[in-house]
């Protein structure tokens, strides 16, 4: 699994509202801990960790913008894709979350230039598209697919899966204490919708 923004910024002398949320102290590698985490839900996936190393933007503001990052996760991507050969790809639709929105975009412009066979899914962002009462976040998460020459088809979910898919949620201990604020974050999660993803041609 590729982590697009999984880059450490240059220190660690900036304590972020996000990171503090989640129980880290000023000074902390909070990167290297969240790896760890990542790695272990991966195992219990049965998969392996592939980090890129984007800048989340909770560290391009405090720390300074990373001119290079776009490039990097296409680089990332491209690369994967390259020595994996994978049969399918999936991407974030991209709901509300300026990150996920860029790794929408630029995973949309691999996919509409890369010649390799493979299918390609686009998943829905948990929990923001719980949040979206209004749908509002996926109505312009849809557009922006539509704009870039795609057409998304919904598919049915592996509901057999969730079992698994919660029991590596759990290892992702330090955003959970953030993220559990919300009362309602483990029901949010439940509900997964996915889309095939295809050319307009």
């Amino acid at each position: 699994m590729l982590t697009a923004l999984a880059g450490s910024p240059p220190t660690w002398t900036i304590l972020t509202r996000w990171d503090s949320d989640c129980g880290f102290s000023l000074g902390e590698d909070v990167v290297a801990a969240r790896l760890r985490e990542d790695a272990t839900a991966l195992e219990r996936l049965g998969a392996h960790q592939l980090p890129i190393a984007g800048l989340d933007s909770q560290y391009t503001v405090a720390y300074g913008p990373q001119p290079e990052r776009a490039g990097m996760i296409r680089e990332g991507i491209d690369s994967a894709i390259a020595d994996l050969g994978p049969n399918a790809c999936l991407m974030p639709l991209g709901l509300r979350h300026d990150d996920h929105k860029e790794v929408r975009r630029i995973a949309a412009l691999v996919a509409a230039n890369t010649n390799a066979s493979m299918d390609w899914v686009v998943y829905e962002d948990l929990p923001y598209g719980q949040n979206d009462t209004l749908g509002e976040n996926h109505d312009s998460a849809f557009a922006a697919y539509r704009a870039a020459g795609f057409r998304l088809t919904e598919l049915a979910p592996e509901l057999g899966a969730m079992a698994v898919k919660s029991d590596a949620v759990e290892a992702y201990e330090s955003q959970l204490l953030a993220l559990r604020q919300d009362p309602d974050f483990d029901q949010k999660i439940i509900s997964e919708r996915y889309w095939s993803l295809g050319l307009n041609r």
